[in-house]
């Protein structure tokens, strides 16, 4: 079974707007977190912030990717130039490493690069 990796933009779009695709996939335990993820929340504000942060810490986390396998895909990949940040791309190289994740983002570029790598979750409209 898929497991979906939540991207900072659409946890920040759910904390504003509840998402119920979000709220079904979080109710299946189907989602899964990265640290940096966490901690660009954590430089925001969100609504009931401790009650916000400590659920996203009780979440299953990917395979954390090393700086060495960032720096390696970006290189092998020819990811440099196009604008993306060293957190989307960590991101990006923890999903890969992580059997069975796919991205859900909102983020134009990290979207491209998630596709590009066949990764990209796609949320179904009921």
């Amino acid at each position: 079974m898929k497991t979906i990796l939540v991207d900072t933009s659409v946890w920040v779009n759910h904390l504003k707007t509840k998402s119920e695709k979000l709220a079904e996939l979080l109710e299946n335990r189907l989602i899964r977190t990265h640290q940096l993820i966490i901690g660009e929340i954590a430089c925001g504000t969100p609504t009931d912030r401790k009650l916000t942060l400590a659920m996203l810490h009780k979440l299953k986390q990917v395979k954390h990717a090393s700086a060495l396998n960032v720096l390696t895909l970006i290189e092998n990949e020819k990811l440099y130039g196009h604008g993306c940040r060293i957190v989307d791309i960590t991101i990006l190289a923890s999903a890969i490493i992580t059997t069975n994740t796919e991205i859900w983002t909102l983020d134009k570029r990290l979207k491209e690069l998630a596709e590009r790598f066949n990764i990209l979750y796609k949320p179904t409209l009921h």
